[in-house]
Formats: C-alpha cells, sequence, structure tokens
C-alpha cells in the first residue's frame, strides 16, 4: 500500500488555528496597553527625579529654581509642553519645591493628562504623588512605587 502524502491544511485546522491566535491577542493587547502606560508613568517619575539634585545644589548655593531651565532640564517626549517648559518648579513658603509635569506628548491616552509631582519638604526629603483626576482612564496599577495618588 502507498502511503497518501499530506498536501496541506484542512479548513478546520487553519480556523482552529485563528482562534487560538484571536484569543491569546485579545488577551495579550490589553496587558501590553497597560504595560506601556505603566512604564510611561515611571519614566516621567524618573525624568523629574533626575532634577532633584540640580534643585538641592541650586538652593546650597543660595538661589532658587525657577523653571526647569534653571535645573538644566532640556524637555521630553512624554510630557505634554516640550523644552525646559515641560516643567513647572514651584517654590512654595517654608522652602518647599514642588516640580511638576503633565503627562501628554507622546504618552498614551490612558495616562495623558495625568500631573506627576515631586515635592520637597523643609528637611530635605522627597516625596512623589501623581494626580490623575484629568486622566481619562487611569488605573491605580500604572502608579510606580514609592508614588501616592492624589
Amino acid at each position: 500500500m502507498r502511503a497518501m502524502k499530506s498536501r496541506g491544511f484542512s479548513l478546520i485546522e487553519l480556523l482552529i488555528t485563528v482562534a487560538i491566535v484571536g484569543v491569546l491577542a485579545g488577551v495579550a493587547l490589553p496587558l501590553y496597553q497597560d504595560y506601556i502606560a505603566r512604564t510611561q508613568v515611571s519614566r516621567a517619575v524618573f525624568e523629574l527625579s533626575g532634577l532633584r539634585e540640580s534643585v538641592e545644589d541650586s538652593l546650597n548655593s543660595g538661589d532658587i529654581p525657577t523653571s526647569g531651565s534653571d535645573l538644566g532640564f532640556s524637555g521630553s517626549t512624554l510630557f505634554s509642553s516640550s523644552g525646559a517648559d515641560g516643567i513647572t518648579v514651584e517654590y512654595l513658603s517654608g522652602g518647599q519645591i514642588v516640580l511638576s509635569a503633565t503627562l501628554g506628548g507622546s504618552s498614551t491616552l490612558a495616562v495623558k493628562g495625568a500631573v506627576t509631582s515631586l515635592s520637597r519638604s523643609t528637611d530635605g526629603t522627597w516625596s512623589c504623588a501623581i494626580d490623575s483626576s484629568a486622566s481619562a482612564s487611569w488605573k491605580d496599577s500604572y502608579l510606580p512605587s514609592g508614588c501616592s495618588v492624589k
């Protein structure tokens, strides 16, 4: 007897494969989008954290920084304003300083509008907070460790 040679895939085999790929994509895509949003928020906090040393240097030399350019900030694609204007520097009474930036630009829609801020208290400790009220679909899982939601 002759063995029959396989001539390809049957229609049922192809339909099962397409269904499996569809289910995997349906599960993986939302997880990937959440991952991207979480990393963008973490990157924004990291970029602001890089300016803490510049703030401390300015204060130690007797200067009060008033803008991102005073701190050597050149800009980020994640923030709604480009260049050094992407962050705001507020000097509050008692020596507190707040660095803040609004996510926009190339940020995903899930985090656009969220305001990331780092606050320096009068004793020199820094804290992180994120105001998610302006973000359309913020999830608490986007919050980096060490930060709180306003």
